[in-house]
């Protein structure tokens, strides 16, 4: 996965954004910051399903 970013929480459990408030924010911004300027490479169609997801859950089905 080209475009994949590992981030290792010494320490953490499942509760990130609470246990570790700091370093969850820095790379939080620095994720938002990289897709806002453009340099998070958009995903390869390829890798898209054929139809969307909600039309794959049946949520846009006209009985729902």
């Amino acid at each position: 996965m080209p475009s994949a970013q590992l981030a290792v929480f010494p320490g953490s459990g499942h509760v990130l954004n609470l246990e570790e408030p700091a370093l969850f924010n820095q790379l939080t911004e620095r994720f938002l910051t990289s897709v806002e300027r453009g340099s998070w490479r958009p995903r390869d169609p390829s890798a898209l399903p054929e139809q969307g997801i909600a039309t794959a859950l049946g949520f846009d089905s006209p009985e729902r």
